[in-house]
Parts: C-alpha cells; structure tokens; sequence
C-alpha cells in the first residue's frame, strides 16, 4: 500500500523537527547535564560535567579526610570514615564513599549513547521521568553503633538501675542513676542522608532526653528483707555427675533483681548467673564439639582423627530451677518480711545439651569427597593475644564448612557477626592523639589465607578488596580485607562437587587451611606481584597511653612503603580452557605507631622497637 504524498510530507516535516531538535539539544547542553538531572539530591540540570565533577570530588575529598561532627549539648562527637590500628591491619571501618564517579559519568551519559533512536528515547523519558541518582556508599552499623556508645558514653551520663550488693556479710542497695539517652538511629539516619548527597555540612545536633531507671532502690526495699535472709540462711549447689559447685548466701543475694519491664516482679541476673557458669562450671563439663580431621594417605582420603560429640551448659534449664526455688522461698517467708527458721540449701541440676560434630568419615562419604584439591599455610607470628583469639574464634566460624558446586561463599557471611557475644576480642585502634580499643585484628588472616587458598585451588574469586596498607604477616599484592558488609572476599565453587573447608592452628602461630572435594585436573598458578610507584613512610606516630609505665615505649611493626602491585591466577583446565584474572593492588604508605608510656603505676615493662604486631 502507497503512502499518499501528504502523510509522506507530514512524516518528513515531523523528522526534520525532530533532528533540528535534537541538533540544537547537542549544541545546547553540549558538556551539560540534560534538564530533570537530579544528582545527589541536587538539580543538576544545565550544569557542566566538570563543574558537578569538582563539587563533588571536594565533598568526597573533605569527607573522607574529616568525617562527621554530631553536636550533642556543648560536647562534639567526631566520626571518622575509619580508625587506624597499632598495625596496618587493624583499621576499623566507619564509612566508605562508594564510586560515585562512575554513577556520575553513566548519569551523564544517558542520552549520550548509541544510536540515535535510543538517545532520543532517553532524552524524551527525562521529560516525563527525571533522573534521580543516589551516590553510592557503605555504612557499616556494627562499627559504628561501638564507636558511638563509647563517644555518647563519655558525654552523657547513662543509667544504672538499683541493684543489690553483697559486702562480705552485709547486704545492701545501691542506688538507681537516671541517665541521658541519645537515639542512635537518628545519627545513623542522618549519617545515611548525608552519604547519599555528600552533604559537607559541618556538624548536626542530636538531642538527649531524660532516661530514668526502672528499678530503683525504693522498689529494692519490697525484697531486701528476703535477701538478707537469703544471705545468711541459704547457699546453692550446682550438681552434675560427681561434680559439684558452691554458691554462697550472699552471691546468691546480690543476683536477686526485679523485672525490668515491670520493676516488681522477684527475678534473677540472668547475666550475673551466666558469668558464674562460665568461670566455675564450663571448665569442668562444657566442651565444643569436634570435627573428624582427614588426609591424604596415598591416593586415599583417610579419617586421622575421629570426631567427637560436644556438650554445653543448658543455662535456661538452670536460669529456670534457681527463679523457681527462689520464688517459692520468697513467697513462703511471708513475702520477703521474716527470715527462715533453718538452713535452706538449693539444690540445682545441671542439665547439658549435647552437639554432634558436623564432619564425619559418613560426610565424607555422603558427598563423594575424596581429594585434597587446595591448601594455604599463613603465619601469624608476633600477634598479640587478643589478635590470636581472633583468628581462632573466626576459624572456628569457618571450620568444617561444606560449600556446594555452583555455590558463592562469603567469608563475611561464613565468619557471622563480629561482636564480642561471638567470641571476639578488641584490639587498640588510634583516635586522635589516644589509644582506645575496639572490635577488629586477626580475621584478615582468616580471609588472606582463604585467597590464597582459593587460588591455589583454581576456583575464580568474584569479590577481594587489598588492605590499605601494606600488612607484614602477608606482604603486598595477595592479601584479602574483610568488613562486613562490605569489602568481602567471596570466590564460586566451579567444581562438579562438594568442597570441605576444614582448617587448624599448628605450633601456635600457623594458619593451615585445607579444601578437600574431587579433583578435576585444573591447573592453577599465580605470578609474583609485580611492585611499582613505591611511596616512603611517614614519620613514626608517638600515642601516649596509660597502659605502660612513663618512658616507655612500645612500636608496632616497621614502616611500610606505599607501592601499587599487579598479580595474575591462570586457570587451565582439563579440556584446555584458561580463565585468568587481574589482580592490581594499591596500598597508602604506613607510618610506625609507638605507644608511650605516661602511667607512673603501670608495671614496668621494657621497651620494645620490635613491634607488637
């Protein structure tokens, strides 16, 4: 069917408008943002690329460089994007900005690309859908809800709920102290807002409101009588197969308390129980349960040692028989007003709750895993112990982890949530010109080793962030951070079946961690970084502590130079096939830390240029 000559001219005349439109567009907003260009919260539109571009890059710079002030009252709280360690693996992660430079370039893009029907079709969506870009970043809430508890905690008084207390024989209250309370989540909200527009305002204000305790002394008073008599007339045995341990009357009375909610119901400090178990009874009836330990034996797998069933005390079984004794005592001494007519023991039964080992000759068998197919050895000599701790409570996590063909793991997931209810310790990070100690050191060995092993293994790694700086216990170019969330190291099982990833702490400072699953003749190398753009240290850091004695002085391991490195893992498989992958490294020079002494009643200690790594 033809085209009548008119509806051609009405299409060519709609076309020649259409170009002379979007001709003029390019001349117009040639080097500008398009109009309904929302970047950050802010109206872009008509501005140049390169006047967004520097706007934001000296947001990013000064934020990165100076943080956040939160102003609460008279008093500032400064929150930095991370506080370096003793050593150049403890850094601790507040924030990060995230590539906005890329988010920036697409958004500019965006009618700048292809050909010319799909720019036309991007710039006609931007008049009736503007764009609205949020810019990138990582907030990392477990980091930053410490950090904040301890800054607020120094500026504002918290509350302390009455509590009772046992001086030898003599049982007494302790007064309630109502408190300020700042909510953390409106400074983490405001952080958030912040990020997302990199908004440089100087500081914002948060405000405290009265937080009065619940259970106050003179609520106290309705159970002192009982406890007093609890006190001299009363102790508790914990039993279990032969073995036993005492309570006294007055500890058993200093952990008498009221309902928190209601502050008048008799309960029990849960937590004051809690610690009791885990001093005097843990040691003697709690063990973890152990996994079989395999190896190669010849062509063979073999089960070298056997695992073992682990048991745990059942704290709510015990938390529960000691309030109901407690209960019934209180309630037959005239509701706390007389004292007992004679000895009243309580006799408690410690029941445990058995845990089988989660790897077996029969797992082995199950998932048809017969070969050692990768294995890592790292050394964590010269850690201090809290580091140590953290390297064996994050083995721990990740030990005996069976991980699925096609799967991705991540070790940030494997690992779980670093707190100290987990297990973990805290090591001395640097705020300011002070020493304080926060949650973090060691569980990048755990994610450095699991690199490399996943390397020597030939599996391809889909996520792995370089420390900052140069760490001594690993070197440059093959070492992996973790923060979780983010940066992570996450690598896919590619192979046809299971992996085991078991691991062990041999001679007391070696990390050994071992993949075992079917082999299927890949081949994997991994070059030697290559190290260029080598930047000298700083000068070395003095941080006064009151942890050491005055004049002496303790140093962290050696200056490191800043440098950027290059490495490339080369997979070859069975049918010939190569993946190879890149790995470019770029660390921030590193100055030495030495902490000085400025206690005159520490012990005394010698000093050291050696570190304490």
């Amino acid at each position: 069917m033809k085209l009548k000559r008119s509806t051609v001219g009405v299409i060519l005349i709609i076309f020649i408008i259409v170009s002379a439109i979007i001709v003029a567009s390019e001349i117009h907003f040639s080097g500008r943002f398009y109009p309904h260009s929302i970047i950050g919260g802010e109206d872009v539109s008509g501005k140049t690329f390169d006047e967004v571009f520097k706007k934001l890059d000296m947001a990013a710079t000064r934020i990165e460089h100076e943080g956040f002030v939160v102003r609460i009252a008279s008093s500032t709280i400064k929150i930095p994007s991370f506080s370096q360690g003793l050593t150049p693996d403890t850094v601790v992660e507040y924030f990060s900005i995230g590539d906005w430079k890329g988010v920036l370039q697409k958004a500019y893009d965006l009618g700048r690309q292809g050909n010319i029907l799909r720019r036309m079709s991007e710039r006609l969506g931007l008049l009736f859908s503007p764009m609205e870009v949020t810019l990138p970043y990582t907030l990392q809430e477990s980091a930053l809800n410490s950090l904040l508890t301890r800054e607020i905690g120094a500026v504002v008084a918290r509350r302390q709920e009455a509590y009772i207390k046992a001086v030898g024989a003599t049982i007494e209250i302790v007064p309630e102290v109502n408190g300020q309370s700042i909510n953390q989540e409106a400074i983490i909200s405001q952080l958030r807002s912040n990020l997302e527009t990199l908004d440089t305002s100087p500081s914002f204000k948060i405000f405290a409101t009265t937080d009065r305790a619940v259970i106050t002394a003179k609520k106290l008073e309705l159970i002192v009588d009982f406890a007093r008599s609890l006190a001299s007339r009363s102790y508790a045995i914990l039993k279990f197969d032969g073995f036993s341990s005492y309570v006294s009357g007055p500890m058993l009375a200093s952990w008498l308390t009221l309902n928190d909610k209601e502050g008048v119901s008799l309960t029990l400090n849960q937590k004051k129980l809690e610690e009791y178990v885990r001093a005097k009874v843990d040691p003697y009836v709690d063990s973890a349960p152990q996994n079989s330990r395999f190896e190669m034996q010849g062509d063979s797998l073999v089960e070298i040692v056997a695992g073992t069933s682990g048991q745990t005390v059942d704290l709510s079984s015990l938390n529960q028989q000691l309030v109901g004794a407690l209960l019934k005592m209180y309630l037959t001494s005239a509701f706390g007003g007389k004292s007992f007519d004679a000895i009243n023991p309580i006799i408690l039964t410690v029941n445990l709750i058995p845990e089988d080992p989660k790897i077996t000759e029969k797992t082995i068998a199950e998932y048809g895993i017969k070969d050692l197919v990768g294995t890592v050895t790292t050394n964590f000599k010269g850690s201090t112990a809290d580091r140590a701790h953290n390297i064996k409570a994050g083995l721990d996590h990740i030990n005996g982890l069976l991980i699925a063909p096609g799967q991705e793991f991540s070790t940030v997931r494997a690992i779980g949530e670093v707190t100290e209810e987990e297990g973990y310790v805290k090591e001395y990070v640097i705020k300011g010109n002070e020493s304080i100690k926060e949650l973090g050191g060691g569980l990048c060995q755990i994610s450095t080793t699991l690199f490399r092993l996943a390397l020597n293994a030939g599996l391809p790694i889909t996520e792995r962030v370089n420390h900052k700086y140069v760490v001594g216990y690993y070197g440059p170019g093959l070492d992996a951070t973790i923060y979780g969330p983010h940066p992570d190291l996450k690598f896919v099982n590619d192979t046809k079946g299971y992996l085991l990833l078991q691991g062990r702490i041999e001679g007391g400072n070696s990390l050994v961690l071992e993949f075992y699953g079917q082999k299927d003749d890949r081949k994997a190398e991994v070059t030697v970084p290559v190290i260029t753009n080598r930047i000298p240290p700083p000068d070395a850091k003095f941080i006064p502590t009151l942890d050491l004695r005055l004049g002496v002085q303790k140093c962290t391991e050696h200056a490191r130079y800043g440098q950027t490195t290059d490495a490339t893992s080369t997979v070859t498989y069975a049918d010939g096939r190569q993946r190879v992958q890149q790995f470019h490294s770029v660390y921030t020079p590193w100055a030495q830390v030495c902490l000085v002494g400025v206690s005159l009643t520490a012990p005394l200690t010698q000093s050291s240029d050696e570190g304490v790594h």
